[in-house]
């Protein structure tokens, strides 16, 4: 972790383009694998190393803010996917294809939220059933401001 904030810190680094003073970190970056998930967005790194074998799965978010503009990119890795976790992966695809397709002008932000359920209902309903009530956040100056969430509300 310590590395993944030099590097954030210290964008000249890895060559790219910003000044040093308009970067800062939004929260500690987060490094999840091991079946040990918390997906939450107030969620953490435990301490254990990083589990790699076939089959793992590793979850990495990183929350950055230049010029006083947060922005946030989550990466799950598939480590030699077995059928099981290839059509998990397949369902979740869909189910984010809807949710970026349900983003239009005059349309209400839930729909950014049951667009995905109503896409994965009848494939993997066990999948469907561990999504959060709340799918996401809008970013500004802040990484989470309180009536900012992506949900279903009626």
């Amino acid at each position: 972790m310590d590395d993944t904030e030099k590097a954030i810190l210290g964008p000249a680094k890895l060559k790219v383009k910003l000044k040093a003073a308009n970067v800062d970190i939004c929260y500690t970056p987060i490094f999840q694998s091991g079946g040990q998930f918390d997906l939450r967005p107030n969620s953490s790194s435990n301490n254990d190393h990083i589990y790699y074998d076939a089959t793992s799965v590793i979850i990495c978010a990183i929350g950055s803010r230049c010029n006083s503009y947060c922005s946030n990119v989550a990466r799950t890795y598939l480590i030699d996917a077995d059928d099981i976790h290839k059509k998990a992966d397949n369902v979740l695809l869909k189910a984010h294809e809807a949710a970026i397709g349900s983003l239009k002008p005059g349309k209400k932000i839930g729909d950014a939220y049951k667009a995905p359920m109503e896409s994965c209902r009848g494939r993997r309903a066990r999948i469907c059933i561990k999504f959060d009530q709340i799918s996401g956040n809008w970013y500004g100056s802040r990484v989470s401001r309180v009536g900012f969430e992506v949900e279903c509300k009626e």
